[in-house]
């Protein structure tokens, strides 16, 4: 299996090194236009003798290789980073390369892809569990504070924070939920005074049950992923990779008084990071599985509501 890598610093790096070292794939082709070093090509179409291709490079980058690969008739699968795109315009034009050329490609929304928040979603489809009544899910990450930002490229764009990282939270609740409507849902992006950036988040959807709501900070100490779930039945909580279940509503005291309900589970996880949906992407090589259309246009529409959110600076 030969495996073509766009881009390879930061993220890029990151594929390279799963790859190699935890699904020991080594025989790749690594591109970028004009770096020269070893291990590197400049030669754009020596990918297309690949199986399978990773678009890691910078996000402005993608539809311009996407389409490239498209005019080619390129038609191994694909693994593109997230969003895919730098504005709606560009999504629509993804969206329509897709179908034109029938390309097969996975957007690189890889938190659905971990043990722990597949056994979430395992968890709420199980009857005795009850209905979900709301989804909250909290990350953050102080780095909007930290004197190295103000030239990092994310501090120029006010969306940043929500197509790099509330973008998470969508992709977990789209598999919870096993729907995307993302017109039910409100993504914002707030300016911090404090820290002179936009560096906060927020999506939230209260039109039917389960509710939802998201915040995604980086201006708040270190919350690698909480995940609150609330149902008829039981209260979930996954806090970094502990993962509790209490359980049943009807708990009470000697005096016949509604009481917290009792841990009845606890799974601790580790961390996981990009190496599931990596294997996943590998496994779909092998096994000529195509990527499911359904799950192509919900990526789609995270990104475009990622884009679409609101700014709004408190005064």
């Amino acid at each position: 299996m030969k495996i073509g890598i766009i881009g390879y610093r930061r993220h890029a790096s990151k594929h390279i090194f799963t790859l190699q070292n935890k699904l020991n794939i080594d025989n790749l082709i690594i591109f970028h236009p004009s770096k020269k070093a070893k291990g590197i090509t400049n030669y754009f179409e020596s990918l297309f003798e690949c199986d399978g291709i990773i678009v890691s490079s910078p996000t402005e980058t993608h539809l311009c290789y996407i389409a490239k690969l498209a005019n080619a008739g390129y038609k191994g699968k694909i693994y593109l980073e997230k969003p895919g795109f730098i504005n709606l315009e560009e999504s629509y034009t993804l969206e329509n390369l897709q179908s034109n050329h029938e390309l097969d490609i996975r957007i690189g929304y890889h938190y659905p892809y971990q043990s722990k928040i597949q056994r979430l979603q395992q968890l709420i489809n199980e009857e005795d569990i009850g209905k979900p009544i709301s989804i909250d899910i909290v990350m953050a990450k102080g780095i909007s504070y930290k004197d190295w930002f103000e030239s990092d490229w994310r501090s120029k764009d006010k969306l940043a924070i929500c197509h790099t990282g509330l973008c998470h939270s969508l992709s977990i609740y789209s598999l919870l939920t096993q729907s995307f409507e993302y017109e039910s849902i409100d993504s914002m992006v707030y300016y911090n005074q404090d820290s002179g950036y936009y560096d906060t988040a927020m999506a939230i959807s209260y039109n039917k049950m389960p509710v939802f709501k998201s915040i995604f900070s980086w201006g708040a100490p270190l919350i690698e992923c909480k995940i609150n779930i609330i149902t008829t039945n039981s209260l979930i909580t996954l806090e970094s990779n502990t993962l509790t279940v209490k359980k049943p509503r009807d708990s009470f005291d000697k005096k016949g008084n509604f009481t917290s309900p009792k841990v009845i589970a606890k799974e601790i996880y580790h961390d996981e990071g990009i190496e599931p949906s990596l294997r996943e992407f590998i496994l779909s090589i092998a096994t000529q599985e195509k990527v499911d259309s359904l799950d192509f246009k919900r990526s789609i529409s995270i990104g475009r509501k990622c884009l679409s959110a609101r700014l709004i600076q408190n005064i």
